[in-house]
């Protein structure tokens, strides 16, 4: 009777469960974490563009890295904005189960190019070849109230990019362009450029459009454009040498800067180490900044002639950086800008390879067209032995961009 009466027990149990019934036999265990899907509301996106991302998972409480957090199953959430290609993992744990994951890769590619940016020339936006195989690009994306196009180096092996320059662009005036050559390693070096070209361009695009840039400080002697420019890289420097300090893989880095904001028919440029801004007026072609370097320093001294620097050998040795420490002095100077100037900025890496004399022949030779001039100024570096990374940005200026007005000062110049 024993068989018989075990079999006849648990028929009665699967029935009575099948009835709703049957409190008192048996319980189903609850199923592990399981994934169901786990995608995007695209397979690839832009710099700066925000994924959605909908996962769908039971089992136990999920949560999505990095960066995202807590998820609940099918409902989407908006991923941060994205800087370069992400994979993101979407994790789901319950308590005494085995963890279920799963991966979503994100490919994220260059902003928009070829914006055009109103007083400079579209073929400015160009892109060029680096010793390196990476490519250096100028494009740009446009905000409610701003344009600002970022200069970026990709690296054709990891496929990704890195910024390592900027120009940005307001409605009207002011604009803005900043150049910085890392230092300390490719990665660190990067790292610094990235973080100085980012606060400058992200602290001077509020400012210039919530102040009054006609002011002049009568303490400093300084314009309103000068002050800011000099207090955003003050900024940028105490993070890059806090960076430097706390983050192992950074330790040692730096980076050059150079920036210049136009504004009422001037050119306000601010520079720490030695990238330089030259220009060309008509024939005549003039290095503006003086390099923060030891070889600067022999030459102010009398030791070289600017001539004799040029085939100098210790061309490498700055004596201004951002991130060096906690503070540095910048360098601000502010000259007239004329229609047809043409403004050069560049790293140490066209500047050691190439003299001023061959540069201003190749300005006056391709002028005309700012995509090739880029292309012919980087070549020539690396013809002449390339021995740096060249990153060069190019701006003419196709007219004259005065200051508008307030009303009272005009009533007022009408009585001289």
């Amino acid at each position: 009777m024993g068989p018989w009466k075990w079999m006849w027990t648990a028929a009665a149990t699967a029935l009575l469960a099948a009835c709703g019934g049957g409190s008192d036999g048996p319980s189903t265990p609850p199923a592990p974490p399981a994934i169901a899907s786990f995608n995007a509301n695209k397979t690839a996106f832009v710099m700066g563009e925000r994924a959605q991302l909908t996962p769908v998972f039971s089992g136990g409480s999920g949560r999505i890295e990095p960066g995202v957090g807590p998820v609940q199953s099918g409902v989407a959430i908006t991923t941060p904005a994205l800087e370069g290609d992400v994979t993101y993992r979407l994790i789901v744990e319950a308590t005494g189960k085995p963890t279920a994951s799963r991966t979503l890769a994100l490919p994220v590619n260059h902003r928009d190019r070829f914006v055009d940016a109103g007083l400079f020339e579209t073929e400015l936006h160009s892109a060029v070849e680096l010793p390196d195989g990476s490519v250096l690009i100028v494009g740009g994306w446009r905000g409610a109230s701003v344009s600002s196009n970022a200069i970026d180096r990709f690296d054709s092996v990891r496929q990704t990019f890195s910024q390592v320059g900027a120009m940005a662009t307001g409605r009207a005036v002011p604009r803005l362009v900043v150049l910085a050559d890392g230092m300390g390693g490719y990665k660190a070096g990067e790292v610094a450029s990235g973080i100085a070209v980012r606060t400058v361009l992200g602290l001077l695009k509020d400012a210039v459009e919530r102040e009054d840039l006609t002011i002049r400080d009568p303490s400093s002697s300084l314009s309103r454009p000068g002050i800011l420019l000099r207090d955003a890289i003050h900024r940028a420097n105490k993070i890059i040498y806090q960076t430097a300090r706390t983050q192992a893989n950074c330790e040692g880095m730096g980076t050059t800067v150079v920036a210049g904001l136009f504004f009422d028919d001037k050119l306000t440029i601010a520079h720490v180490g030695d990238s330089r801004l030259y220009r060309m007026r008509g024939g005549e072609f003039t290095q503006v900044t003086q390099d923060h370097s030891l070889l600067q320093e022999l030459v102010a001294r009398g030791f070289y002639t600017p001539e004799e620097a040029q085939h100098a050998a210790a061309k490498n040795y700055v004596t201004r950086a951002l991130g060096v420490e906690s503070t540095v002095e910048v360098d601000v100077t502010e000259v007239p800008v004329e229609k047809g100037d043409l403004f050069l900025l560049c790293s140490d890496g066209l500047s050691d390879m190439v003299d001023d004399g061959d540069i201003k022949l190749t300005i006056s030779t391709f002028g005309a067209n700012l995509q090739t001039l880029a292309r012919q100024l980087v070549l020539l570096g690396n013809d002449n032995g390339g021995r740096d990374n060249i990153s060069v940005v190019l701006v003419k200026v196709l007219d004259a961009f005065p200051a508008r007005r307030r009303v009272v000062d005009r009533i007022l110049g009408m009585f001289g």
